[in-house]
């Protein structure tokens, strides 16, 4: 009788095929769990991840849904109702079980002094501890709860501490096909609230990691998703010419030219995306991303971009590097060089770890907001336009040539530019989020 190889994690294939012991033989000698000391893996990342007892449950979602229907004609329905949704349980990586105490920060540049010294009466966590980290072991490293181990990662796959909601006034006005037209307008007010807004937060573009895993209260904030506002019109028109409309209907020759015509059209209007400003200087045992402290009293748009929008910038401009006056959308940081040699820039940020000095030497924690709506990316704007023509072939058979312009005004807008208030091109755009103006043309025969 053989024995799988999964049958007991204790005993493993070695090859992954063949058998992990065989039954009839009897077990093998059973192997003693590891040892418990606390130096055991003294010095390394061991060991790794980890899962509580509590991570893993579901996700739960409940959503609210109220609508209220009124025909305002015999084609025309209007719709006025609010849509709500919460969810709990998100998988989310928001924790770090091994930082030092909150209140620990308040050390400053002591917690990166060598532990050896112990000039600052931080004890050794436990006989032989630098005998793998060394004598150049610091002080924030023995503070950690676990000094044995660096970073411990508890969101590898069941981590599930997120939070979200989100609340909608949803206005539409649809007009059923009838007499050439049909006409829907959409209209979306919302708003966008969590801690987790994706499965891994720190790993995504323009979503930093949490900076205080003890308090998810402060990184509550609006979502990288959030959008306030969006406007949809979408119609669809067959002209009234031809045979069987009300015009140009006599002749065949004038009913291929003039009839089986159609025009429609997709416009979609939408706020701009929120703006995530990280990450200023790093506190030693405390691995996370830290924010900056907003200036008092200052805009986090730049004087160019509430003048005139994104049309007032040249981001082409960036041989001396940022210049809310010239190509960035927001002002940066106190201490950004590319404000060096310009003038008239009130900055937004301060990088209080950074500047240390103003508030005694100790660290801090920032006061920005994790995803802030007070600023945002250039709305988005497009219009896509089709015309379409059919034409008879016999009984059930005909021919359609379609022109579709998409991004008809050939509009643009910016994307997310670097979100660094002390990087050299903070805030200049780099890139549009919308393809330029595009024709097609298609045809096809139905049979």
């Amino acid at each position: 009788m053989n024995a799988g190889y999964k049958s007991n994690p204790g005993f493993a294939s070695k090859n992954g095929f063949d058998p992990s012991f065989q039954i009839d033989s009897g077990y093998p000698a059973f192997k003693q769990p590891p040892n418990l000391d606390p130096g055991q893996f003294n010095g390394s990342f061991l060991p790794g991840s980890y899962i509580e007892k509590r991570a893993g449950r579901p996700a739960m979602i409940t959503n609210f849904n109220l609508q209220v229907q009124q025909q305002l004609a015999n084609d025309l329905i209007m719709t006025v109702g609010f849509l709500g949704s919460v969810g709990q349980n998100l998988q989310a990586n928001v924790q770090n079980i091994n930082n030092i105490g909150l209140r620990q920060i308040s050390l400053g540049d002591e917690l990166s002094s060598p532990l050896l010294n112990n000039s600052y009466g931080v004890a050794t966590p436990f006989p032989g501890y630098f005998t793998l980290w060394g004598n150049g072991v610091q002080v924030q490293q023995a503070l950690r709860p676990f000094p044995q181990y660096d970073f411990i990662d508890s969101g590898c796959c069941l981590e599930n501490p997120g939070h979200s909601s989100y609340d909608a006034l949803l206005a539409s006005l649809s007009r059923q096909f009838q007499n050439g037209l049909e006409l829907r307008v959409s209209y979306t007010w919302a708003k966008n609230i969590t801690d987790a807004d994706s499965i891994l937060p720190n790993t995504n573009p323009g979503i930093p990691q949490e900076q205080n895993p003890a308090d998810l209260r402060q990184e509550k904030s609006i979502s990288m998703q959030d959008v306030p506002q969006t406007l949809v019109i979408s119609y669809l028109y067959d002209l009234p010419f031809g045979r069987g409309k009300p015009f140009l209907s006599n002749g065949r020759l004038l009913n291929y030219i003039a009839g089986g015509w159609e025009i429609g059209g997709i416009q979609r209007y939408q706020s701009g995306q929120p703006m995530a400003f990280c990450c200023s200087s790093g506190i030693p045992g405390w691995q996370q991303a830290i924010r900056y402290n907003r200036v008092p009293g200052s805009h986090l748009a730049s004087s160019a971009y509430r003048r005139g929008g994104q049309k007032a910038l040249n981001p082409f401009a960036t041989s001396a590097g940022s210049n809310p006056n010239v190509n960035s959308m927001f002002n940066g940081a106190v201490d950004n060089p590319a404000y060096a040699g310009a003038s008239g820039v009130a900055p937004a940020f301060i990088d209080q770890n950074l500047e240390k000095y103003r508030n005694g030497g100790a660290f801090q924690l920032g006061n920005t907001p994790r995803i802030t709506g007070a600023v945002r990316t250039p709305p988005y704007f497009e219009e896509d336009f089709s015309l379409l023509k059919t034409v008879p072939i016999r009984d059930s058979t005909n021919f359609e040539l379609k022109f579709d312009i998409l991004n008809a005004l050939n509009r643009h807008s910016f994307g997310t530019p670097d979100a660094n208030p002390n990087d050299f091109l903070f805030g200049v755009p780099t890139y549009s989020q919308q393809a330029p103006r595009a024709i097609q043309v298609t045809g096809k025969v139905n049979f």
